[in-house]
Formats: structure tokens, C-alpha cells, sequence
């Protein structure tokens, strides 16, 4: 699974540097916004970054990364 660009485009910064937001997430991953918090917090999803006082983001790079590790595991499992 590979995350659009589009629904992260930011012209300014590079591929590795993008933020995906954490109301796009589930979009992206197809896990609810609470599975998502319930990962991160036993250590099995990317970490957050704050943007501000009020704003979280994660780097879209690191969610790939997450996404191609899943799919990973789940073809190893199956041999």
C-alpha cells in the first residue's frame, strides 16, 4: 500500500519531511482514529509530532515506512 501524495502534499519540504494529519489517518491505514492511539501508545505505531500548542501530525514518511512493515509481516506469516 502505498499513501498518496496528494492527500499529503506539501511543495515546500521534501517527501520524507511531509505531515499527515491525524483526521487523515484512517484513510490512509484503514484503522480508526482510536486504534491508532491505542497502537501508539503500546509502542506498535509511529510516534506524534507536535506542529504547535493545539496541532499533531505524523511524518508520512514514518507511516509508509509502518504500512510496508505490515504488509511485510503479513506475507511472512503466511509461508
Amino acid at each position: 500500500m502505498t499513501i498518496s501524495a496528494e492527500k499529503c502534499r506539501n511543495t515546500n519540504r521534501g517527501d520524507n519531511l511531509n505531515i499527515v494529519r491525524p483526521r487523515d489517518l484512517p484513510a490512509l491505514t484503514g484503522l480508526s482514529r482510536t486504534t491508532i492511539w491505542r497502537l501508539e501508545r503500546a509502542g506498535d505505531f509511529p510516534k506524534r509530532i507536535r506542529l504547535s500548542v493545539g496541532a499533531v501530525g505524523y511524518r508520512m514518511a514514518d507511516i509508509q515506512a509502518w504500512l510496508d512493515n505490515r504488509q511485510t509481516v503479513g506475507v511472512d506469516n503466511e509461508k
